[in-house]
């Protein structure tokens, strides 16, 4: 297929997938989503199940640990633990 050769032919966003996860893969999306514009949200752990991953994690890790590794704030993790306890 013509399509395939030439990457350096390519939209730059479909050459930077081809760095990520391959050729294949990118090809992969391309056919997936082709026409269709997406938008990745800045998290990636969505806010409704935010109080269930912190319970398991909460006398493993700090409200500072946490908020590190789910990408919110520690003060928005802080809230969650509180009205957890009430």
């Amino acid at each position: 297929m013509i399509i395939q050769q030439e990457i350096k032919n390519w939209y730059p966003v479909y050459q930077d997938l081809v760095k990520l996860i391959g050729k294949k893969n990118a090809l992969l999306i391309y056919e997936e989503f082709k026409g269709i514009q997406v938008t990745f949200p800045l998290k990636l752990v969505d806010r409704k199940h935010l109080p269930v991953l912190i319970n398991k994690q909460k006398n493993q890790k700090s409200p500072k640990e946490l908020a590190k590794e789910l990408g919110y704030s520690e003060r928005h993790i802080k809230r969650l633990l509180k009205k957890m306890k009430a």
